[in-house]
């Protein structure tokens, strides 16, 4: 799986291959590669509701109380499935599963193939 775009310095600036998106599977990424992948927006830290009906998802405007809204990252990562026991954890294995997270996300876009904006 090749992919001709994407900004080389997120891997130069963490001492990662660059361009390691664009030519290894998501199951052959090194954890700190999976995670390098985050561009930090923290949309997916915004509680969402399931309407128990239909299964739709929508955003509430609330989000996660582990979210640090100065580096929108998580405060207590290591271990935030323990003060969150809900907290959903995005791996290579769930991502193309996991509807609700924006069209922007680059685990998804790199998921789906797509190229990483500049």
């Amino acid at each position: 799986m090749t992919r001709s775009c994407a900004p080389d310095h997120l891997s130069l600036e963490a001492g990662l291959e660059p361009g390691f998106w664009r030519t290894k599977a998501l199951a052959a990424l090194s954890p700190a590669e999976w995670e390098e992948l985050c561009d930090g927006c923290g949309l997916c830290y915004q509680i969402r509701v399931e309407d128990p009906d239909t299964g739709e998802t929508a955003l509430s405007d609330v989000a996660c109380r582990l979210l640090d809204l100065c580096t929108h990252r998580c405060r207590h990562y290591a271990d935030r499935h323990v003060r969150v026991p809900d907290c959903v954890a995005l791996t290579p294995e769930n991502i193309r599963a996991l509807s609700w997270l924006l069209r922007s996300c680059a685990y998804r876009l790199v998921a789906f193939g797509v190229c990483l904006p500049e």
